[in-house]
């Protein structure tokens, strides 16, 4: 049971990760057009 909880947690971070990264790529380059 704690390894199963244990693997969808580290699934949702590394989803929030790749979210939150992409989410900053966006943001740069909307930056590097505006400037």
């Amino acid at each position: 049971m704690k390894a199963e909880k244990k693997s969808i947690f580290s699934i949702i971070i590394k989803v929030l990760i790749a979210i939150s990264t992409a989410l900053l790529g966006v943001l740069n380059n909307n930056e590097a057009e505006s400037n």
